[in-house]
């Protein structure tokens, strides 16, 4: 098994999402990773659990986003990211960084959305300081050419361009203590944002392994419950 331990949420009552979670687990072992299904914090737990934590919404940075801005879609993102499903994603992924300051070691993060197909390599830990994305989003979905899982013939490591390539960034990722500290007093100084939008920031080290041990395995989310529903009809 890698040292590394591997925690993959789930949080939602139906049945179908522990199901797919169990699945997740069961393909990082496969690959040698240890893994243990995570209960995160259900959405309608969310807002208190911020609350407690002194933790709201970073409106500020979503009216200067200059992407958001040039598509005049700030008031309808900050609306989204007030929604349970958002807080409740951001307060369990929250809830893992603690964590990781708990056990002082690097920890994988998985939603319960992925599936592992690949080793972690030998040297994982070398090359990046605060968070390492790990899994790559499902063909055809990528927005931009530089989020693409190019099949090198080692695994690299990869600086992003600039910060918003964080699709499916908080489907599957490494963090580290270091990373973890520095979150969780954005969070509190700053406020939270949808947890992938968070976590590329310039405010920690993101970094991508490429070729990615992970692929995002469903189109599905318990942020979006129709969606979510509408592809459950489909397992």
């Amino acid at each position: 098994m890698n040292k590394l331990p591997a925690y993959v949420i789930y949080n939602s009552p139906v049945a179908t999402t522990k199901t797919i979670a169990e699945s997740v687990k069961q393909s990082c072992e496969e690959y040698g990773i240890e893994a243990f299904l995570f209960d995160g914090i259900w959405k309608t737990e969310a807002e208190s659990f911020l609350q407690e934590r002194g933790i709201t919404l970073n409106e500020n940075w979503c009216k200067n986003s200059e992407y958001y801005k040039d598509r005049n879609q700030v008031e309808s993102l900050i609306e989204a990211f007030k929604l349970p499903g958002h807080q409740g994603c951001f307060a369990s992924h929250y809830l893992l960084w603690e964590k990781c300051i708990e056990l002082n070691t690097a920890i994988c993060v998985f939603e319960y959305d992925v599936n592992v197909h690949r080793k972690l390599p030998e040297d994982i830990l070398e090359g990046w300081d605060d968070v390492l994305q790990i899994c790559s989003t499902a063909k055809g979905t990528w927005r931009h050419d530089f989020t693409k899982d190019y099949n090198f013939s080692d695994f690299k490591i990869i600086e992003y361009p600039w910060p918003h390539f964080s699709l499916s960034g908080s489907t599957g990722y490494i963090v580290k203590p270091s990373g973890a500290k520095k979150l969780i007093e954005t969070a509190k100084e700053k406020g939270y944002l949808g947890a992938d939008t968070f976590l590329n920031r310039d405010w920690i080290d993101y970094k991508k392994l490429s070729p990615c041990i992970a692929t995002k395995s469903h189109e599905f989310s318990t942020v979006e419950p129709s969606k979510f529903f509408d592809e459950l009809k489909n397992i």
